[in-house]
């Protein structure tokens, strides 16, 4: 493929494409440098941190049940953690504030508030 064909799929290639022709490449020998979030010379930006805490907080707590109310759920809690002064722990009724406009319809109020708690702890 020469380089105007591969401009013109710039773009248009999945992750698992770039990925498996990478891993074929240094499978004949090629030195690949892979740039991924967290390395040492690149700050993992804070959203990414603060979804990665939720997420690990959300399966610990076991928070979703029929997933009906899951987006915007996590959406609010990442918002809300992001809007903390660093280091801040919410209080119950802080949490329950930022939550307050998202309806489970399962129910699992006090799991999402723990996960929300738990997060903010290990972002802290």
């Amino acid at each position: 493929m020469n380089f105007a064909e591969r401009m013109a799929r710039l773009g248009t290639e999945s992750a698992f494409e770039v990925l498996a022709r990478a891993k074929g490449l240094e499978r004949q020998g090629k030195e690949i440098i892979h740039l991924e979030i967290g390395e040492p010379d690149f700050d993992t930006p804070v959203h990414i941190l603060v979804g990665a805490a939720v997420h690990a907080a959300w399966v610990k707590h076991d928070v979703a049940q029929c997933g009906y109310c899951q987006s915007g759920q996590i959406m609010s809690a990442t918002a809300f953690l992001k809007s903390l002064p660093r280091g801040k722990q919410p209080t119950a009724a802080d949490i329950d504030a930022a939550m307050a406009g998202n309806i489970c319809r399962c129910g699992t109020y006090a799991r999402i508030r723990a996960a929300v708690a738990d997060a903010a702890k290990a972002l802290a």
